[in-house]
């Protein structure tokens, strides 16, 4: 029997070519789709899980409950009093970062990695990092020894074994290679090229004007309560040599598989963070896109089961049981299941390598994989029966002598369950539309949104410590050349700040109460920083000259003037104070202007006119033609002053990379949307199909009683366009409140109009006509003869 069921499907498919490529066109988008996002959620969720002991692994955070800061590093010495005072820790490691760009050096080759780390000696015993050369327990015996990965190995020393070999960092210190790495697996939130085993002045001196914060891993016994942990490590902090800074934090422990999705740090510190909603978004749409599948394929059946009416009837009539005609439309689902998944798995692996592309992942897909080999027959045999139970019952319930008289209206029925799924992929359909519109919107508006500065051919060249004294050298040469309109030395990047207060009188320690202060961005920079930004001056004592800036001057932007109280009066002559009573007069007043992306409230900002206290840059404004020339003449005369590779980057490709992550996922989400409304329209089409079907006679009488081509075309099409209405109704209110939580990442952000929802419904409606119109005419077009002949 299954093989003459076979038979009669796939004879079936040959000759229904039209109708087969819709359903199997259906189905294997959905399931494509279905699969990317699978592979995507995957790889997510299995983060930091490669580490064997990954379940008694935690991250010790701090929440400073004075600013709001959840922040991913701690006090450096907190671990060694954890692991001394808290029985049930049964070890811990310390990390900090290597600074920015650190410059390696092995003979004449020069690189830059911004993926240097400081590390105890117990990184490889706690962390699962594979070593190629090395062993665990030893590799850091001694500070500045460094183990190094497979790649950067490859870089610095090309085949040679660099077991003992030196390595320069930032042109003072030797670092000797001990160890060799496998590089991270693409799984780990923690990403390196080089660890070094830290010395004192890295991680254990204390540091009384400010703390070196280190991301701190603990190891904590399986049975332990992590509350008491947690409260014990809050009793014990005051015992760090970092009290003062960390007497308002609050601690708590992290799972080490939790640090990418559930951190939400303020300060991630070394390990890259991602979001768990992201995760419930796609996965959401993954599901939904197959069931837009399902139902197409659902529509479809029961649509042409109409034109398979005698068919039907004459089985019943030589005895086919309706157990039979069961099995055979779920055999039926089975097999064009399982071609659309076998399909669907050929465009997974052609479609895999641009979505890993996109999202910076090499997710891959693994054939021979239990996991694969139980998932594929199961998923194609679970689908297969879901999509069609409702077809089968559907059709076995004809009745013969109604079938055989070609009767479409035995058959009809009143279709409530067809319109309750049509209506929900338009539903799908229009909240896609509307939630891509307000991501469009807000995305264009990150890109046009005033900055307060120009940043057009606005370039950064880092100088790094060893130019200290030959920058305004440096900088003088630059503006001698052809194509520079400004530069300017200063510490001053788009997306890193220098921190203070400043006050509206004096203020110590001795002092009660604290006058009215602002935390403010530190600019610090020459005579040039403000022409060459491109700020506006608001007002000025008179005579100013920001060359003439000394360290008794300030300038102050007009929200630091705001919260110091002086919004309806002049700052012009005022004073502002520094801790310890220093105090300095504000000879101008600048228009605010954003340090940070826009998920970030505007800055308040002080500009000192002296050299930065750590790295600085030079900041080059370029005239409109030729500056790619000017920048190689650049490279030339920074590489024969610094002896070190040289590096730029325009600051308006600075700021797009702070919203990269969401124009990847919005790309991402347009991409899945236009699958998911294809589908619908898909469905769409199987509900033209068969309305058209069911209605031709009432069309056919209508014609010949007069009714006009317009007048039927909107008979048959009047029941969608309700749905489509009454589907952007429900759609609205879901998608403004979805929306409302992803656009308040953003402190800027556009309002929802309702011009955006009048837009989709007007697009989709047009869209739905268009794609039914072909059927509407076909009908209305019918001779009545030819379909009344019967009656």
């Amino acid at each position: 029997m299954l093989s003459n069921y076979l038979t009669i499907i796939f004879r079936k498919l040959r000759k229904e070519r039209l109708y087969s490529i819709i359903n199997l066109l259906g189905l294997t988008i959905g399931l494509t789709a279905f699969l990317l996002i699978t592979l995507y959620v995957r790889d997510e969720l299995s983060y930091d899980k490669f580490h064997t002991d990954h379940e008694q692994l935690y991250r010790v955070y701090a929440t400073d409950t004075t600013r709001d800061v959840k922040q991913g590093a701690i006090a450096p010495d907190l671990a060694g009093i954890v692991l001394t005072d808290i029985p049930a820790v049964e070890s811990a490691v310390r990390m900090i970062s290597g600074g920015g760009k650190s410059l390696l050096t092995v003979g004449d080759e020069r690189i830059y990695s911004d993926k240097v780390i400081f590390s105890d000696a117990n990184f490889f015993e706690m962390l699962d990092f594979k070593l190629v050369e090395g062993v665990a327990q030893s590799v850091l015996d001694q500070p500045y020894q460094a183990v190094i990965t497979t790649a950067l190995a490859e870089k610095l020393f090309g085949e040679e074994n660099p077991i003992g070999k030196t390595i320069t960092l930032n042109k003072e210190r030797e670092l000797v290679v001990t160890g060799i790495s496998e590089t991270p697996p693409n799984n780990s939130s923690l990403r390196f090229d080089m660890l070094i085993r830290s010395g004192v002045a890295e991680m254990d001196t204390p540091r009384p004007s400010s703390m070196r914060s280190a991301l701190t891993y603990l190891k904590i016994s399986e049975d332990q309560d992590k509350t008491e942990v947690v409260k014990m490590i809050n009793e014990l902090k005051m015992k760090s040599s970092y009290g003062l800074f960390v007497k308002d934090d609050v601690f708590g422990l992290l799972p080490i598989t939790d640090q990418r999705l559930h951190a939400n740090f303020t300060y991630a510190n070394l390990t890259d963070q991602s979001d768990i909603r992201f995760v419930y978004l796609f996965s959401g749409i993954g599901l939904v896109i197959l069931l837009l599948a399902v139902i197409n394929y659902v529509n479809m059946v029961t649509a042409s089961s109409l034109k398979r009416a005698k068919e039907i009837g004459l089985r019943k009539v030589i005895g086919a049981q309706k157990s039979q005609l069961v099995w055979y439309q779920l055999v039926e689902s089975v097999v064009v299941t399982t071609i659309a998944l076998v399909l669907a798995f050929a465009f997974t692996e052609r479609l895999l390598p641009i979505m890993n592309g996109l999202l910076g992942k090499t997710m891959e897909l693994k054939y021979f994989s239990l996991e694969f080999l139980l998932f594929v027959p199961l998923m194609g045999l679970a689908i297969g029966v879901l999509t069609g139970l409702y077809p089968s019952f559907y059709i076995s319930r004809y009745k013969p002598l109604v079938l055989l008289k070609n009767n479409m209206s035995g058959t009809a029925g009143k279709g409530g369950l067809r319109r309750v799924l049509v209506g929900f992929q338009f539903l799908v359909a229009g909240i896609m539309i509307l939630v891509t519109l307000i991501m469009h919107s807000q995305m264009k508006f990150l890109k046009e949104q005033k900055m307060g500065f120009d940043e057009e051919l606005l370039v950064y060249v880092p100088l790094f410590e060893d130019l200290k004294g030959k920058s305004q050298v440096f900088k003088n040469e630059v503006l001698g050349m052809s194509g520079v309109s400004q530069a300017t030395v200063t510490n001053w990047m788009f997306g890193k700040h220098t921190w203070s207060s400043v006050f509206a009188g004096y203020f110590d320690s001795d002092v009660e109460e604290r006058p009215p202060y602002v935390e403010v961005s530190f600019v610090l920079g020459d005579g040039d920083v403000i022409n060459t930004l491109g700020l506006k001056v608001l007002e000025s004592e008179e005579g100013f000259k920001m060359e003439q800036l000394d360290s008794t001057k300030i300038v102050i932007s007009k929200l630091v003037a705001d919260g110091l109280g002086w919004k309806d009066e002049s700052a012009i002559g005022k004073y502002v104070y520094q801790y310890a009573g220093y105090k300095m007069k504000v000879v101008a007043v600048i228009e605010d202007f954003h340090s940070s992306s826009l998920k970030d409230e505007i800055l308040p900002s002080v500009i000192l006119g002296k050299e930065s206290w750590w790295n600085e840059n030079l900041l080059i404004r370029f005239e409109a033609e030729g500056h790619e020339a000017t920048l190689k003449e650049i490279k030339a005369k920074y590489e024969s002053l610094l002896n070190r590779p040289f590096e730029f980057s325009y600051v308006d490709d600075e700021i797009e990379k702070y919203y990269k992550e969401e124009a990847d996922q919005v790309a991402l989400f347009n991409t899945f949307s236009g699958l998911a409304i294809f589908i619908s329209l898909l469905g769409l089409m199987a509900m033209a199909t068969y309305s058209a079907e069911q209605r031709k006679k009432e069309v056919s009488v209508r014609k010949v009683l007069g009714a006009s081509m317009r007048q039927l075309i909107l008979l048959l099409n009047k029941e969608n366009g309700v749905l489509v209405i009454v589907a952007f109704l429900i759609a609205t209110p879901i998608t403004v409140y979805a929306m409302q939580d992803w656009l308040a990442e953003f402190k800027y952000r556009v309002s929802i109009q309702p011009v955006i929802f009048v837009l989709a419904l007007v697009g989709f409606f047009v869209l739905n006509l268009l794609v039914t119109l072909l059927f509407s005419m076909k009908v209305s077009k019918a001779n009545p003869a030819d379909t009344l002949r019967d009656e």
